[in-house]
């Protein structure tokens, strides 16, 4: 799942099983968080800039510390 959140606003969405989303975002910038316990609930980037009138692809990378 990934949760974006800025103030007053907080819209979650649960990817496939490939990892894949799709999410509708009132313009903003958003902090990103995961449900990824216990590997890290932080991905990168950790702030996204959502813009009128754009649809965008976003990647995000979650650093497991498994090597």
């Amino acid at each position: 799942m990934l949760t974006f959140a800025r103030t007053g606003v907080m819209v979650t969405t649960r990817t496939d099983e490939h990892g894949k989303y799709r999410i509708a975002l009132a313009p903003g910038i958003y902090t990103v968080r995961t449900s990824s316990k216990p590997f890290g609930q932080i991905p990168r980037p950790a702030k996204v800039h959502v813009r009128t009138g754009h649809s965008d692809k976003l990647d995000f990378a979650i650093d497991t510390g498994i090597r």
